[in-house]
């Protein structure tokens, strides 16, 4: 299957609302109120006008076929920690919203997608690498090399994960 993930900007702010909000509805237990969604897309807006420009985080959509049909998104949130024996950089990153329609789930995709990320966190420098994970995902992550640590799962060895296949389908920055 061809695909490309495309970096997105803040031109791709209301496409990232949307997605953000169509993750959440599909993987949230229990139901949010009108008014809660309202607040969650009114504070996305201005999350991501405040971080993409600086890039504090990252985000991309994922797309497939010739017409570029889009089917998934995914986003990486950049800050630093206290240096610790662990992260003497002190950089992080959390993966966050990786989300695949269903009907085009279990095709690599998000694989492709936690791979792209993971590049692009290396490229700055940054080996912690972690993300939360509900059920539905965890045996993709493990299968990534994501291990169990407290309440979420961090990736033990980040360049572990380029042996995979997906780096083989189109990408861009």
């Amino acid at each position: 299957m061809s695909f490309t993930i495309k970096r997105a900007t803040t031109d791709n702010i209301e496409e990232l609302i949307k997605w953000r909000t169509e993750a959440i509805e599909n993987t949230y237990v229990g139901e949010m109120s009108i008014a809660e969604r309202e607040i969650l897309k009114y504070e996305t807006k201005k999350y991501y006008e405040r971080e993409l420009p600086s890039e504090g985080h990252i985000a991309c959509i994922v797309y497939i076929g010739i017409e570029k049909e889009p089917v998934g998104c995914g986003g990486m949130t950049l800050y630093y920690e206290l240096p610790s024996a662990e992260n003497p950089t002190g950089k992080c990153a959390c993966l966050t919203n990786i989300y695949i329609r269903e009907e085009h789930r279990k095709k690599g995709l998000a694989t492709a997608v936690v791979t792209w990320l993971v590049f692009l966190a290396q490229e700055r420098g940054i080996k912690k690498i972690y993300l939360n994970a509900n059920d539905q995902s965890k045996k993709l992550f493990e299968s990534l090399g994501f291990k169990e640590r407290g309440d979420c799962m961090q990736l033990e060895n980040p360049d572990a994960i380029f042996g995979c296949k997906c780096h083989s389908n189109t990408t861009e920055k």
